[in-house]
């Protein structure tokens, strides 16, 4: 009986927690700011004894990163924080230099991931195709390379969310995204942003 009021107590207070920061990142879509409680939620989950609780978690983290990445929304770089070919990206991905690349407290990693004509997954429309040329330039670079640009954040039909994936063993998230812009810069700088 005791477990069941503490499970009923922990999903009532993620919940809130939930809806709470939900509205609040509403309020600014297209800026870098992180859902921080989605990514500490999903970090609890993996610590978790009740198996019921840590799904529950998840259940609300997905749901403060389906508020926080919407389809449309555009991530623009800035001086603090760059977009970056990190060595911890796979294929077409790439970083913030804002985020950790170190999962520190069990925090997942956040990747972005761009799609082409040659290399997408299904259930990324064709609309949704970054350009050749940007390929091209991410290609072009060194892994550490930093970059200024833009992302638009896109529709992906086979995802956790509407946007993007939970990768469970390998703790990372992973928005889809199509690039809009990318203009790499010196790559001493972006050593150090690393």
């Amino acid at each position: 009986m005791r477990t069941v009021v503490n499970f009923v107590a922990v999903i009532t207070f993620f919940l809130s927690i939930s809806f709470s920061a939900g509205a609040a990142e509403r309020a600014n879509p297209a800026s870098i700011e992180l859902p921080e409680e989605a990514f500490s939620l999903l970090a609890e989950s993996f610590t978790q004894d009740c198996i019921l609780c840590a799904k529950q978690m998840r259940k609300v983290a997905f749901r403060i990163l389906t508020n926080r990445f919407k389809a449309g929304d555009v991530i623009r770089s800035d001086d603090s924080c760059l977009f970056v070919r990190s060595p911890q990206c796979g294929l077409q991905e790439l970083m913030l230099t804002c985020y950790p690349k170190a999962q520190e407290n069990g925090k997942p990693l956040l990747s972005f991931r761009f799609h082409t004509a040659q290399n997408k997954l299904v259930g990324i429309a064709e609309k949704d195709i970054t350009a050749n040329h940007f390929a091209e330039i991410y290609s072009a670079a060194p892994v550490g390379a930093s970059f200024t640009g833009e992302l638009e954040i896109v529709p992906f039909r086979y995802g956790d969310g509407k946007t993007f994936n939970y990768h469970v063993k390998e703790n990372v998230v992973e928005v889809h995204c199509k690039i809009r812009s990318l203009k790499p810069l010196d790559s001493a700088a972006g050593a150090e942003k690393l």
